[in-house]
């Protein structure tokens, strides 16, 4: 579309739409609970996915959400930041800012909090493999625990899913 002269600009330059063609789209979930206590580095949510990428070009959409309680100690009023990085292999692609305070934020009391994150990819042709790990945000010094898809109390669970999906550019 072109835009129109004004009275005291110049008419814009035709712009191109750029079309982008989602090739595959694949998604797993997991209901099953993790225990992150303080003393462990970052732990593997269950969230793990093999995409197959048939262009170099190509790039891939990672999305996922997971679901999940901090503490400090296993106090329900004590809520503390944990978060996530994504790793495509063995090689961190994503992860949040300082202090790993990744990227959530845990609520006081019995609840299950929510964060989700994506990130676009281009891993280049092949079988690629994207996993998510979780962690406290605190250091060894504290007894912090943090529990994926499953309430402090144990009352509520759910589950934290992965999606991948094949855009081709």
């Amino acid at each position: 579309t072109q835009g129109t002269g004004g009275d005291k600009g110049q008419k814009g330059a035709t712009g191109s739409a750029t079309s982008y063609t989602v090739k595959q789209v694949l998604s797993t979930s997991t209901n099953a609970t993790q225990y992150y206590r303080y003393y462990q580095g970052p732990i593997d949510t269950g969230l793990s996915l093999t995409i197959n990428c048939a262009d170099a070009n190509n790039k891939i959409l990672i999305e996922y959400t997971i679901y999940g309680a901090g503490t400090t100690n296993t106090s329900s009023s004590g809520a503390r930041y944990y978060g996530s990085r994504l790793l495509r292999g063995s090689t961190v692609v994503a992860e949040g800012g300082s202090n790993n305070k990744m990227t959530g934020y845990s609520s006081s009391g019995n609840t299950l909090d929510c964060h989700s994150f994506s990130y676009l990819d281009t891993p280049g042709a092949g079988n690629h493999t994207y996993k998510v790990q979780v962690r406290h945000h605190l250091s060894a010094s504290y007894g912090n625990y943090l529990i994926v898809n499953r309430s402090r109390d144990g009352l509520y669970t759910t589950a934290s899913t992965i999606t991948c999906s094949e855009i081709e550019v």
